[in-house]
């Protein structure tokens, strides 16, 4: 409930809502799982494993189709700027790398890299998101064991 609160109170334009860690569910459980999720936030989850890497390339290629659409956030076009784009090149390979990171154990490491990640994407429009928002969806991670 915690998530549908974050999701109501930011009120994203684009979102890619996203099933993480899905190899721990069982093949035959997922389906349901992911359509009362989808109930739930009235909006189509995207099954993704870092772990197995499940939907990972689709997940890139859905980031991408997002960014350079011209008609994502607003009926205008989009213009990415250099800065843009090198912000998102880097956010890109620093998830990338966090992947590697995360499959070898290297929590803290992996953790790192994607607040690292986060932080060149937000610098975009020179907006970051609210510290408790954030603090709120790290609280998850479990890091040092």
């Amino acid at each position: 409930m915690e998530d549908l609160f974050i999701h109501k109170l930011i009120n994203p334009k684009i979102i890619i809502p996203i099933a993480a860690k899905c190899d721990l569910v069982k093949e035959k459980d997922l389906p349901p799982l992911l359509k009362k999720l989808n109930h739930l936030f009235e909006i189509d989850f995207f099954p993704i494993s870092a772990k197995t890497g499940l939907n990972i390339n689709q997940l890139l290629t859905k980031i991408d189709s997002l960014l350079y659409s011209p008609t994502t956030v607003t009926e205008r076009p989009l213009a990415l700027v250099s800065r843009h784009k090198k912000a998102v090149t880097e956010a890109i390979s620093n998830i990338k790398d966090a992947i590697e990171e995360l499959n070898l154990g290297n929590d803290e490491v992996c953790t790192m890299l994607l607040r690292a990640a986060y932080k060149g994407i937000s610098q975009i429009q020179q907006q970051n998101i609210d510290d408790q928002i954030l603090n709120q969806i790290f609280s998850r991670f479990c890091i040092g064991k």
